[in-house]
């Protein structure tokens, strides 16, 4: 719809067709409830119109046999003829419509062979019968109105004010121009495109009422992000592929450079240039992970920027398509009429029409999951063609090319499963290959991207549908050639049974099912199901990289020479672990259960590059600190040159609260060092670029191993090394850290103290009225504990713990509920809750085994996990239990450690050396797998009389500022700090 709005800026579709008075004039029911208009104007304009050559559009044939006429299933012709008053004036207004094609206005129903019988499939429902979606009309024109979409968006009480989708349309100037990255030519927002699409996947999921973007992890990248990511991905191709140029870093930045004053230099000369753009026709792209097409668009206007530049009057870009089809094609017939078309293409249209066709056509390559986000990043290129046609309607067609059809160019699977059917089609078996099978797929492949091309650029309805059904069948036929090599002796026994029972076919079809069944291996079934996926008709689970883009993967250089992209962002255990069982199997080395799907994207991506190709990605950060990164971070050390590394931080995406990084990595292995930097402000001030921030800020590195990947300024390295040359790990200090109360079911087992007191009351005896006061135990959560003191909520916590072993080995028998009659009483209240947790000792009524719950009875320090400066309390009383969202700290020499926990530096350096990174702008989670590994000093006992100051003064929570200070410089004293790493240390803590 947002296409058709474009269009009716561009007046290639008439005004009127969205003005709701002239609607009541041509349709004869427009009443809200109808889905008049949806039928009427949009499929008849979408499917007959749009997609069907001017001279060819007529009404449906109206006579019939049997249910049924000529024009049966011909989505060419208008329908729903009875809704209009006058259906010459319907086809008076779409006659002034010109001819797109492209496929995105192809009708989804359609007619399949299934065990020969013919399927009819009705997802749009382009039919005069009253089938198909019901899409009322005032979902399109209606006004203001308020609406409870609460369930909806799950939110409570919130007020929604909708409208209908036209009346918010006209609100807008959709004066849209996606090819300028610097958004000269742009009036309205550049992202708005984006940010729709991102909200229409974050709606739409078939699967599941959760939104598409929660489930898929999709985020929209920001322009800044995308085109930084793709100048640094480009440069590092020409880097790789131009040599022994002079000067040629400067040459290449004032190439990509966007300053005014250097926009229209070509800085090459004319031997230069002609690499540069044979380069540029050469290169082949790819996202993994299309989403709403941001990278593709990307790439796309900075390739014709770049061209622009070279060969401002396209000369030598027309002359290099030329040549590529009079080397690469064939079949001359295909020969003759794509030189034709390229002549066409570059006569009398905007230089950048031409530029931005053959680029699309040729270089640009996208998978993603979901169809409708590959109908999205096709869409966006359909606009970007339609900006630079020269409309002239007094030329056939208004002088307007149909658009490309790029069903194989951008396609629909899971980017990450090259598995069908057992075969593993990015698997090269080492084995020796009959000449004739390497000839036959050579032959095949040549074949299959002569069809691609001839597909590509075909608007003839029909011949569309039969090149479709030719592409398929050689997809099978390039299949069954790999499974040739694998099943050699399978493919054996089905060749002699055609030869021994020739012209039998009963017979051949009942010896073909005793081979099936023998092997467990079906090649009928196999090729069906392969068809139906391969068509469109069954969303793809997988996808076959070296089959869908064989011309890619075949020849001296197989493989992509750039993959980029924002891959989404889902922990493989959510769901039950529904991905982690998925890709367990997937052979890929960075997997850990625990993990993030963006590090399998890592080296999926890697495997599809050639052997000189470069990855850049923008995705969560995490894996460069956090465990379960261990192993991707070995894979890109072990198998990968890091050329560039951004941790930018949060805030990139509007709705995603992920910290994020930029990394750029060769396939080739060299010594080349490694541009870093770390972004510690927010760039939006409009007055530094991340270009220019990240030149000015970057340092290089040179070593990665499976330790944490850490960018560090020179000071924050001076710091850390300081620190690690003077302490000692925590984690060998004799101490013990565990997590709080586990209780399953807090509102029976927290109670507040006025619940205490009235359960105390209800105690029959003092003996009960004892052991009850002694079971229900003073507890603190995490948001309780604050730096050296506690905030106490008079919660308590009812201990009928599962029994423990004591640290004499003594065993401690569980509580029982019968000698807590008022306990009891209470907890029957929530009996039925009680039974269903899952977190329960022996009986509902108890706590679930805690092995350490002795230590919550000695001296301790609790600490909250999820802080934004130290939250570290020490409790001498022995008196408290925690919750599970804070933990406890145990051992001889805690007292000792105790005001470094609580201290700026242990903060910062936590936060910038040793966490799994940040949450939000200045907050961590102090997990004990990060900080056991600080190097710890001893406070030592010249300081004795400070430490009783702070417990003593906790206590009464009346410890100040100064004291604060004053810790913080005996311990910046203890690690042998300077005035300029303190000062840096304030300047970049948020401790207070």
């Amino acid at each position: 719809m947002i296409f058709i709005w474009f269009m009716k800026q561009r007046n290639l579709v008439p005004n009127n067709l969205f003005d709701y008075n002239f609607i009541k004039s041509i349709l004869r029911d427009t009443t809200s409830k109808k889905t008049t208009y949806y039928k009427a104007i949009l499929q008849n304009l979408f499917f007959a119109t749009l997609n069907t050559k001017t001279k060819e559009r007529k009404f449906r044939f109206q006579k019939s046999f049997q249910g049924k006429n000529r024009d049966y299933f011909d989505q060419s012709v208008y329908r729903y003829e009875d809704y209009f008053k006058n259906k010459n004036d319907m086809l008076k207004i779409f006659k002034e419509i010109p001819f797109l094609n492209g496929g995105l206005f192809d009708c989804l129903d359609r007619r399949i062979i299934d065990n020969d019988k013919n399927i009819e499939i009705r997802i749009d429902g382009f039919s005069d019968k009253e089938i198909g979606l019901k899409v009322p009309n005032f979902l399109f024109f209606n006004d203001e109105v308020e609406l409870d979409l609460n369930n909806d968006y799950g939110t409570k009480n919130k007020k929604y004010k909708t409208e209908g989708l036209i009346n918010i349309l006209q609100a807008y100037n959709f004066t849209i121009d996606e090819n300028d990255p610097s958004d000269v030519e742009v009036a309205l927002d550049p992202e708005l495109l984006g940010k729709v699409f991102e909200n229409l996947l974050a709606s739409f999921n078939p699967e599941t009422s959760t939104t598409a973007r929660k489930a898929t992890g999709s985020y929209y990248t920001p322009r800044e992000i995308v085109d930084y990511m793709v100048s640094q991905s480009l440069k590092e191709y020409f880097k790789t592929h131009l040599i022994k140029i002079d000067k040629f870093d400067e040459k290449l930045d004032k190439l990509f450079s966007p300053n005014s004053e250097e926009e229209n230099i070509n800085p090459f000369n004319k031997i230069e240039t002609k690499q540069l753009v044979k380069l540029i026709d050469n290169v082949r792209i790819v996202d993994p992970a299309v989403g709403s097409g941001a990278f593709p668009m990307g790439i796309l206007n900075k390739l014709v920027f770049l061209l622009a530049k070279v060969d401002p009057k396209n000369e030598i870009w027309k002359d290099t398509q030329v040549k590529a089809v009079e080397n690469n094609i064939t079949d001359p017939a295909l020969r003759q009429k794509l030189i034709l078309q390229i002549e066409e293409a570059f006569e009398d249209k905007n230089f950048n029409y031409g530029r931005k066709l053959y680029l699309i056509q040729n270089c640009i390559y996208g998978v993603d999951i979901q169809q409708i986000a590959v109908e999205i990043a096709k869409l966006r290129f359909f606009i970007s063609l339609l900006v630079d046609e020269n409309i002239d309607k007094a030329k056939d067609n208004w002088g307007i090319e149909p658009l490309p059809n790029l069903e194989f160019k951008l396609m629909q699977g899971n980017s990450l499963i090259s598995e069908f059917m057992g075969i593993n089609f990015d698997e090269e078996k080492p084995r020796k290959i009959d000449s004739l099978f390497v000839d036959e797929s050579e032959s095949l492949i040549d074949e299959f991207q002569d069809k691609k091309n001839a597909f590509q650029n075909e608007a003839d309805r029909k011949k569309k549908e039969k090149l479709r059904k030719e592409i398929e069948e050689l997809i099978i036929k390039i299949f069954e050639n790999k499974l040739k090599r694998e099943k050699a002796d399978y493919f054996n026994r089905l060749a002699h049974i055609e030869e021994r029972w020739q012209g039998q076919d009963e017979v051949i079809k009942n010896e073909k099912e005793k081979v099936y069944k023998s092997t467990r291996f079906n090649l009928d079934e196999i090729e069906k199901q392969l068809r139906e996926f391969s068509s469109g008709t069954k969303a793809k689970p997988f996808f076959l990289w070296k089959l869908y883009f064989a011309e890619i993967f075949h020849g001296n250089n197989p493989g992509f020479d750039i993959v980029i992209g924002n891959p989404p962002y889902i922990q493989l255990q959510k769901n039950g672990g529904e991905l982690a069982n998925l890709y367990k199997e997937s052979n890929f080395e960075s997997y850990t259960r625990t993990g993030d799907i963006y590090t399998l994207f890592y080296e999926n991506g890697n495997n599809l590059l050639n052997g000189k190709g470069h990855l850049v990605f923008i995705t969560s950060n995490k894996w460069m600190r956090a465990g379960y990164g261990e192993k991707l971070r070995k894979y890109l050390a072990d198998n990968t040159t890091p050329k560039l590394l951004i941790d930018l931080g949060p805030d990139v995406f509007e709705a995603a609260t992920v910290d994020t990084n930029i990394l750029l990595f060769s396939k080739q292995k060299t010594n080349a060092n490694c541009k870093a930097c770390a972004i510690k402000e927010k760039l939006n001030n409009g007055k530094t670029t991340l270009a220019e921030y990240i030149k000015q800020n970057s340092l290089m590195l040179n070593s990665f191993t499976k330790d944490a990947w850490i960018i560090l300024s020179p000071i924050e390295q001076s710091i850390k090394e300081k620190i690690e040359k003077v302490g000692t790990p925590l984690k060998d200090w004799d101490i013990k850290i565990n997590r709080g109360i586990l209780t399953g079911l807090n509102e029976a087992f927290i109670i507040s103290g006025k619940k205490r007191t009235e359960i105390l009351h209800n105690c029959k005896t003092a003996d009960e009225r004892k052991r009850t006061d002694e079971l229900i135990r003073p507890i603190l959560r995490g948001r309780d504990i604050k730096r050296y003191k506690a905030e106490f909520a008079d919660l308590w916590l009812i201990n009928t713990h599962n029994g423990y072993t004591d640290e004499a080995g003594k065993k401690i028998k569980r509580i029982e509920i019968d000698d807590y009659p008022a306990v009891k009483e209470h907890l029957d209240n929530y009996f039925e809750k009680l039974v269903k947790r899952d977190d329960q000792g022996d009986t509902p009524y108890n706590l679930r085994s805690c092995a350490y719950m002795e230590d919550f009875f000695k001296p301790k320090i609790i600490y909250q996990e999820m802080v934004q400066k130290p939250c570290f309390v020490y409790d001498e009383s022995k008196n408290y239990f925690c919750l599970d969202t804070a933990r406890i700290i145990t051992g001889p020499n805690i007292l000792f450690i105790y005001p470094i926990l609580n201290s700026s530096l242990f903060f910062f350096a936590i936060k910038s050396f040793y966490s799994g990174g940040r949450l939000g702008t200045s907050g961590i989670r102090m997990k004990h797998t990060f900080f056991n590994i600080f190097p710890m000093v001893n406070f030592q006992s010249s300081h004795k009389e400070l430490i009783q100051k702070i417990i003593t003064e906790n206590t009464i929570n009346s410890l100040d500022r100064l004291t604060f200070e004053r810790i913080d410089t005996i311990v910046y004293e203890l690690y042998k700090l300077t005035s300029e790493e303190i000062d840096y240390i304030r300047l970049n803590n948020y401790t207070d």
